[in-house]
């Protein structure tokens, strides 16, 4: 599914005005980097280590190490091509660089802080903490720090740079989807009807 919504968060960054729809643009530039660098991370870790999600279908059908090898370079390719390609969809927003490791840092830690809450609702948060959320948010996609500085090294298209203004409908919509994550993914809380 990271895949899946990676690529076409990717298309619709890519169809969205870079001018009249800045905010909504970034916001699908962001979306298609958590998903596709978390597919290509889980990819690498998952056929290395022969453990969690890629481990069944290893195992299912049979895999042999140069597929398994193969596996591993192609989730690494994958990894390197998502930062590639969000940069240039950055590119934009790099106007002064400072602003894109702004935007990339304030996205990144409030993905790791919104996963270590629904972890934290484990009946083992530390572990659940340390072993899965963490990982799998902040580790995962760390590539998309170092983003900002290739994004500032690219021509964007077209001279102006988006402007990008507080807006009230998109923190709310972020905060309840937050709120809403860590109440109802993972462990969550109950909920009897």
């Amino acid at each position: 599914m990271n895949l899946v919504l990676g690529i076409f968060a990717v298309i619709a960054a890519r169809f969205a005005t870079r001018t009249s729809l800045s905010t909504k643009r970034l916001f699908w530039v962001l979306a298609a980097g958590f998903n596709l660098l978390w597919f290509a991370a889980q990819l690498v870790f998952s056929v290395a280590t022969r453990t969690d999600d890629w481990a069944w279908a290893m195992q299912r059908f049979h895999i042999a190490d140069p597929v398994r090898f193969s596996m591993i370079a192609l989730g690494a390719l994958m990894y390197l091509g998502t930062m590639r390609v969000i940069a240039s969809e950055l590119a934009p927003y790099a106007r002064p660089r400072a602003r894109a490791e702004r935007i990339v840092l304030i996205v990144w830690i409030t993905a790791g802080v919104t996963a270590c809450a629904m972890a934290a609702l484990d009946h083992n948060a530390v572990a659940a903490i340390l072993r899965h959320a963490l990982p799998q948010s902040v580790v995962a996609s760390i590539g998309l720090l170092f983003v900002p500085r290739r994004a500032a090294q690219r021509e964007p298209s077209g001279d102006q740079t988006p402007v990008l203004s507080f807006s009230v409908p998109w923190t709310a919509v972020a905060a309840l989807v937050a709120v809403a994550a860590v109440l109802l993914l993972g462990p969550g809380v109950a909920i009897t009807i």
